[in-house]
């Protein structure tokens, strides 16, 4: 099954970004001249560590046909964190701006803020998923 690109692109998560909405929302917060095509590697990324640490970790992962996102990509595909933790995303974008810009202190600052994010989404996804670990106790 493909999720991906329609409103309800994934369907254990609740609203979510697009891809187009969180470049939008980063460039408002941080002009910049970076390209379309970087801003979206980096997003890629972000989903990339959120699929393969987190719902790979958990039942049904293939329900997911997850792919990295490339300029070719359709801008109106949904991320995979949804609301209230889709500003990670926002975050992250502004830190590799801040980090490739040599802004070390907002690059720290929006890294700390990203972590936070990506943090509590691990957290809920967690507690909202099964594991597909077994867990072997001894006693």
């Amino acid at each position: 099954m493909n999720f991906r690109g329609t409103q309800d692109s994934v369907p254990f998560l609740g609203d979510s970004m697009t891809l187009q909405e969180a470049i939008t929302k980063a460039d408002n917060l941080k002009p910049n001249n970076y390209k379309f095509p970087q801003k979206v590697d980096w997003i890629s990324d972000v989903d990339g560590m959120i699929f393969h640490e987190i719902i790979e970790n958990h039942e049904n992962p293939e329900e997911l046909d997850w792919h990295p996102y490339s300029e070719d990509s359709d801008a109106s595909i949904r991320l995979l964190a949804d609301d209230p933790y889709s500003e990670l995303y926002i975050f992250y974008v502004c830190a590799k701006i801040d980090f490739y810009n040599g802004e070390y202190t907002r690059y720290a600052n929006h890294m700390q803020s990203f972590n936070d994010k990506y943090q509590a989404f691990a957290d809920y996804y967690n507690r909202t998923h099964k594991s597909n670990k077994m867990h072997k106790f001894k006693l």
